[in-house]
């Protein structure tokens, strides 16, 4: 589907391909050259099938993790700007097709939405958290709806599973905040329109955490690099009182891997067994801003329990109303 620079001789013509993309291509009377236009997938941001034409819902501009970027020759083009007016060979090398630079693809999630829609607009969000999750890829985005959204509802979820989770995935920026008619990520408003990730798997909760609530109610257990982002929710009735070690720490959020970016998040009114009420953050690296910590409970580190050698980033957070037996706002057991 892709190639830098080709020539393809047709009867009595030759045409001359640079920089392009072309879909398919095998091209009339000339066997054996499907081979110098590769057929790979060039990663568009929305991919429409030629033969539901007319259409005009495809999104031709490359995702962050495209073969098209930066393959190009420099020297085959003396255009300046690409098709929308962005400049040509953004990073060194031109890219191959119409769009030049990388576009980050966006996921929508709302309350009133369907998980069988394809989630690229408000008009046709999904309905689950879960689902834009599991379709997300690495670079892109998911933006997510005033309302409240719970770990155990989506694709491959199972209802009141409490060890279901948000597992955050590497790569993926997931923004809460928006009320719906946002076209920027500017325009959101975290305070205004809140948006919740909830534990309370059964709905059973009044004042106390009772009954079918995750153990966790958000995840991080892999290696995920500092574009791994979770902005702007409100994550509460995570209940870590499991059997194991595991299922006893980390209410709010469980962070045992990675460099993941938590930012502007309200954590509050989660509970742990052992330890880490609001956080727990085992052989981690998380960088944590501008968050507030409030009525977490556990035996140790009633909003942010540390432990191994995790090195968490801290700042501009505030912790106020938090239990435990020791370290009612952080219990620290390592570098911090």
């Amino acid at each position: 589907t892709n190639v830098a620079s080709a020539t393809l001789t047709e009867t009595n013509s030759t045409v001359t391909f640079a920089n392009s993309l072309i879909h398919n291509y095998t091209p009339e009377n000339q066997s054996g050259t499907v081979g110098v236009l590769s057929n790979g997938d060039p990663l568009f941001i929305n991919y429409i099938d030629p033969n539901s034409a007319p259409n005009l819902n495809g999104d031709y501009r490359l995702m962050a993790n495209s073969p098209a970027l930066d393959v190009g020759n420099n020297s085959l083009t003396t255009e300046t700007m690409d098709i929308l007016g962005n400049v040509r060979v953004q990073n060194t090398t031109i890219d191959l097709g119409a769009h030049e630079g990388i576009f980050r693809r966006a996921y929508f999630v709302s309350t009133t939405g369907n998980d069988n829609n394809n989630g690229l607009s408000w008009e046709s969000a999904y309905k689950n958290l879960q689902t834009a999750i599991a379709n997300a890829s690495s670079g892109d985005q998911i933006w997510v709806l005033k309302g409240t959204y719970y770990p155990d509802e989506g694709i491959a979820q199972t209802n009141d599973d409490r060890t279901s989770s948000f597992k955050l995935k590497d790569g993926v920026a997931i923004y809460g905040g928006f009320s719906g008619n946002e076209t920027v990520l500017e325009e959101r408003n975290p305070s205004h329109n809140v948006t919740i990730l909830s534990g309370d798997l059964d709905g059973n909760d009044s004042g106390t955490l009772t009954g079918n609530n995750a153990y966790h109610v958000v995840t991080n257990d892999t290696g995920q690099s500092q574009e791994t982002i979770l902005d702007g929710f409100t994550i509460t009735a995570g209940l870590a009182n499991g059997s194991t070690d595991e299922l006893k720490n980390g209410a709010g959020i469980l962070i045992a891997q990675g460099t993941a970016l938590i930012h502007g998040c309200t954590i509050t009114r989660n509970e742990a067994t052992n330890n880490g009420g609001g956080i727990s953050i085992e052989s981690a690296t998380p960088i944590i801003t501008d968050c507030k910590f409030t009525q977490n409970t556990a035996a140790g580190g009633g909003a942010i329990f540390t432990l191994f050698d995790a090195a968490p980033e801290i700042t501009g957070c505030t912790m106020s109303n938090n239990t435990a037996s020791t370290g009612a706002a952080v219990f620290n057991n390592c570098l911090l």
